[in-house]
């Protein structure tokens, strides 16, 4: 039989820490679409506002994930710092460009997707309340 080598706080956390922020923003997007719906008197209005919340959302767990993966290079000692700071400008012009066309071309909700952005913030806050990250 082989062993799996066990599981380090460092790897356990950043995980953990993904699952609390999918299971937030899940929340989060059926809120807004409530929110959405109950404000404007029409589904339309819900549907709007939730797909806001949602890519506000998506935005924060993709720069979540991907900050996750540069950190993880950078201890190994498998990235240069020239690559990093260029994997951060890259990153938040990206981020930048994504919001620009969302809500100047699209015509998303700013307060959506700034409710969908603090989606982090309070996941972090759940997980140090159960003292998951503790």
């Amino acid at each position: 039989m082989s062993e799996s080598a066990p599981v380090t706080l460092t790897e356990r956390i950043p995980s953990l820490l993904f699952a609390i922020l999918i299971a937030v923003a899940a929340v989060f997007v059926a809120g807004g679409f409530l929110w959405g719906y109950l404000s404007r008197g029409e589904l339309r209005g819900g549907i709007d506002f939730s797909t806001g919340v949602a890519l506000g959302c998506f935005l924060v767990g993709l720069n979540y994930v991907w900050t996750r993966s540069v950190v993880r290079r950078v201890l190994r000692g498998d990235s240069s710092r020239a690559r990093v700071v260029l994997t951060y400008v890259v990153k938040l012009g990206l981020t930048v460009l994504v919001l620009f066309l969302a809500i100047l071309q699209l015509g998303v909700d700013p307060l959506a997707i700034l409710v969908g952005v603090t989606s982090l913030f309070v996941a972090v806050m759940v997980a140090f309340a159960f003292g998951a990250l503790a």
